[in-house]
């Protein structure tokens, strides 16, 4: 028996991390994916990587090719946080995991992510050169466009290109509707709602990057978008499966104040209710990798750490008063203590950063709440993760 029985019968597991480079947050989240694939069915694992780029990964996964996976995480994946060795053993489990076994059985390895266009418009030259010419003909532009623009950028693009650009998709989409019937029949369903969806994706990608370089013009709507595409697998692509999300703390928390539309998991909360519950990871000190900023510089990749204690009053410091190495704590117990129930009700420091660290942890502590995270896991000592070799 597991504490994690708990939550077997969820359709969306959300796992955290408050770094994005702590072996010690890796290596559980990898160690509570395995348990709850073998003991509770969950089929689907989500992460906070490129829609496109997983697609491959997926391809090998489900083929159980582990000889193919450590190159294709070096050259598909977008960014250096999950190019590690701990990801790496992840995935061969996946691999070994689905030998021998039925299609409906086998585990997937999506992404929900859509910052860069760089493979969903190959996914999709594939899918209609090999089913509509028609299609072919109408995308060729505009997907080459797309892929240009994450390559070079969009600081040149007005508004009224963009919006004749996004129109162009919107049109591209409609014609891809209306030979629904004919492409089903032609591959399959889910190879037709797949390039639909990557479509989809394509549009939220291209706003994104344009919001980037015109953030008055154009909200960054990531977290929703992110959201919508998990709950796309599970509704349309998986509908009787179950699914495990790997992200950052705030990306899965539900935390309605992120961005402008809510975090990630606040619009999975809003969908499934109780069906989504998330964990929250934390640490004392001990080592990670980030993108080192000093002086207004980023200075690239590195193994950095925090060797001071945490912020006195700040849930980091209580749990490092615990002593305890490692624990899972629920929030709803925590909750049942006067003096718990008053910091979380009324907002508790907590340190959360992400790819990027400048040196002064007390920069990066946020007040959190209790509606973010389920479960706590602390450990008092963290060690960086191994980057891919």
């Amino acid at each position: 028996m597991s504490w994690l029985d708990e939550y077997g019968e969820l359709k969306i597991l959300g796992l955290g991390e408050s770094t994005h480079g702590t072996k010690e947050f890796f290596q559980a989240k990898d160690r509570i994916m395995r348990y709850m694939v073998e003991n509770h069915g969950y089929k689907v694992f989500g992460i906070e990587a490129d829609f496109g780029e997983s697609i491959y990964i997926n391809e090998a996964v489900l083929a159980s090719d582990k000889s193919a996976i450590r190159d294709l995480m070096k050259d598909k994946m977008h960014f250096w946080t999950w190019k590690t060795e701990e990801v790496f053993d992840m995935i061969i489990w996946m691999c070994e995991y689905n030998e021998g076994k039925a299609e409906e059985e086998k585990v997937h390895y999506v992404g929900v992510d859509c910052q860069l266009n760089t493979y969903n418009p190959l996914h999709l030259y594939k899918y209609f050169e090999k089913y509509s010419k028609e299609l072919i003909d109408e995308a060729g532009d505009v997907l080459s466009f797309l892929q240009t623009g994450t390559a070079e950028g969009y600081d040149d693009l007005d508004r009224a290109s963009y919006d004749e650009r996004q129109e162009q998709l919107t049109e591209l989409l409609i014609s891809l509707r209306a030979k629904r019937d004919e492409l089903i029949e032609l591959s399959s369903y889910h190879e037709y709602i797949l390039a639909k969806r990557l479509l989809e994706v394509c549009k939220q990608t291209f706003e994104l990057e344009y919001s980037y370089v015109n953030t008055e013009e154009i909200e960054n709507n990531r977290d929703p978008y992110m959201a919508k595409n998990a709950l796309w697998y599970m509704d349309e692509y998986f509908p009787a499966s179950k699914m495990l999300m790997w992200q950052h703390n705030y990306h899965v928390g539900k935390v309605e104040t992120y961005g402008p539309g809510g975090s990630m998991g606040h619009n999975m909360h809003l969908a499934l209710g109780d069906s989504y519950k998330v964990i929250g990871f934390s640490f004392a000190q001990g080592g990670f990798n980030a993108i080192e900023l000093a002086g207004g510089n980023y200075l690239g990749l590195k193994s950095l750490s925090i060797t001071q204690n945490p912020k006195a009053q700040s849930l980091n410091f209580y749990f490092f008063e615990t002593e305890e190495p490692a624990f899972a704590i629920k929030t709803e117990d925590m909750l049942k203590s006067d003096n718990w129930s008053n910091k979380l009700i009324d907002g508790i420091d907590m340190l959360n950063f992400g790819a990027v660290y400048n040196g002064s942890p007390t920069d990066y502590y946020y007040p959190i709440y209790q509606n973010y995270w389920d479960v706590f896991i602390h450990f008092q000592e963290t060690r960086h993760a191994d980057v891919l070799q």
